[in-house]
């Protein structure tokens, strides 16, 4: 079997937790944009003009201010996607990442799946999990470091570690 990718699996297995946390930080990013909207920077460019005296007629809008309003209203629209497009192009690869290594998980055998679950994904040390499930030090290392190995072989197989 291959080290490296035996490596990369124990990484990816260490780094869930982080992951999982990043994937809903930038999940709430991509679903709550900023709050002011071009229309209201738009508005607020628009009652900026001033005429000779300081104040701006009723209903008055110079031409440079509408095409000013415009080119920022574009410029907004074009940041906006450029800020999901950054978002997106992390989120998606940490979710599919996140999900690949919960998929195989899933195909370990039950016990196997159990130890690398409660251990890697919900932080249980060692200790606590042999008393909860009432293994020896020895048996369980020896289960977790079995289920590594089948992962191992399961990204190895599929070429799925980059």
């Amino acid at each position: 079997m291959n080290e490296a990718i035996k490596a990369r699996v124990i990484s990816l297995l260490e780094k869930y937790p982080e992951n999982i946390r990043k994937i809903a930080q930038l999940r709430y990013e991509l679903e709550h944009p900023s709050k002011v909207s071009p229309s209201e920077v738009i508005e607020t460019m628009a009652l900026g003009h001033k005429d000779g005296d300081g104040i701006s007629p009723t209903g008055y809008v110079s031409d440079k201010t509408r095409y000013i309003a415009l080119n920022y209203q574009e410029e907004v629209a074009k940041l906006k996607a450029e800020a999901v497009e950054g978002i997106a192009g992390k989120l998606f690869p940490l979710e599919r990442e996140v999900g690949r290594l919960e998929y195989y998980v899933g195909l370990l055998n039950e016990r196997q799946a159990i130890i690398i679950r409660r251990h890697y994904f919900d932080g249980l040390t060692l200790v606590q999990l042999g008393s909860d499930l009432r293994l020896s030090p020895k048996t369980l290392r020896k289960l977790k470091n079995e289920a590594i190995d089948t992962l191992a072989e399961m990204y190895e197989y599929s070429g799925a570690v980059s």
